[in-house]
């Protein structure tokens, strides 16, 4: 319980970030969703390349058959893609952005090790997207 209980703190830590930042105007949160959808499918296709050609960041796949580790390496590599793209909505403060990418990345982490998919069950439909429903 103690680990759910640090998870959720940190979360709300993170929420509060950028509750600030919107109160501050420093960017759109959205905007950065946006930015993180448009790039980050990419990632895994690029780590497998990498793989096969022997690009790879690391020496071996440290127990990771498929690559994910690499596609974290390649994900952080589009970094200017997501500062661009932040630019052409008029968000040009090139830190901030990069601060509020790597804590909306670190809020994902968070939010991922807080939920167990359950092996062998189907995942819900798609219509359930955005509902309000508690996890």
């Amino acid at each position: 319980m103690a680990f759910l209980d640090n998870l959720e703190f940190l979360y709300h830590e993170t929420t509060e970030y950028f509750d600030f930042a919107r109160r501050g105007e420093e960017f759109d949160y959205q905007d950065l969703v946006v930015a993180h959808l448009r790039e980050a499918p990419r990632s895994y296709l690029d780590a497998q390349e990498r793989l096969h050609n022997g690009r790879r960041w690391f020496t071996d796949n440290m127990g990771d058959p498929h690559g994910r580790g690499e596609a974290m390496m390649c994900y952080w590599d589009y970094m200017p893609k997501y500062v661009a793209y932040m630019a052409s909505k008029g968000w040009t403060h090139r830190e901030t952005i990069e601060e509020a990418w790597i804590v909306l990345i670190f809020r994902a982490f968070l939010r991922q090790r807080g939920h167990t998919r359950v092996q062998n069950e189907p995942r819900l439909p798609s219509k359930y997207y955005g509902n309000q429903m508690p996890v």
